[in-house]
């Protein structure tokens, strides 16, 4: 089967090196300028799929807001419970987290949360705390915290999260790497 790629790939890149050859002489003939492009555009075109080979994959990812609601409603802690699919086991993952505040509320303290990722069989592949400072430039935000993880298997994978009563909401992004 794969021969036959190559033979058609072989076959079109001799197709357009003939016609690219007599669009030149075109150009020669005529003495115009036009012909001759046209001639390197077609002896180019096979060469299109191998550079869009070496082009980098689209590499999934995942994206998520938990809304966890005014801090008035909330006086503990929160757990929070993010499923997200894995396409490629063995790949490393990075997340970031970014906890934002609800309403009118504005950040003046540190807060910490706690994480836990677990694979479809239910084994922690990342557990940690975080401390997030005010972001200086964004008035209902904390900062963006960015850590890493190895997936061990494909599959549907749980993001555990603690969150204190001061964020309103956590911004979650998750990619390969």
């Amino acid at each position: 089967m794969e021969h036959d790629y190559i033979t058609a790939a072989i076959l079109l890149t001799l197709v357009c090196v003939v016609l690219a050859l007599g669009l030149w002489y075109l150009g020669i003939r005529r003495n115009s300028r036009t012909p001759k492009q046209w001639a390197v555009l077609v002896a180019l075109f096979p060469l299109l799929p191998l550079g869009l080979h070496f082009l980098p994959t689209a590499k999934h990812e995942f994206r998520d807001t938990v809304v966890l609601g005014s801090a008035r409603d909330r006086v503990t802690f929160t757990t929070t419970e993010t499923r997200f699919e894995v396409t490629a086991a063995q790949a490393v993952h990075q997340m970031e987290l970014t906890p934002k505040a609800w309403g009118s509320y504005v950040p003046a303290e540190t807060v910490r949360m706690t994480y836990q990722v677990r694979s479809p069989s239910a084994e922690v592949v990342s557990k940690g705390e975080q401390d997030f400072a005010p972001a200086p430039d964004k008035c209902h935000r904390w900062t963006t915290s960015q850590t890493t993880f190895n997936a061990r298997e494909e599959g549907t994978y749980t993001l555990v999260l603690t969150v204190p009563p001061q964020v309103g909401s956590v911004d979650i992004r998750i990619r390969e790497r």
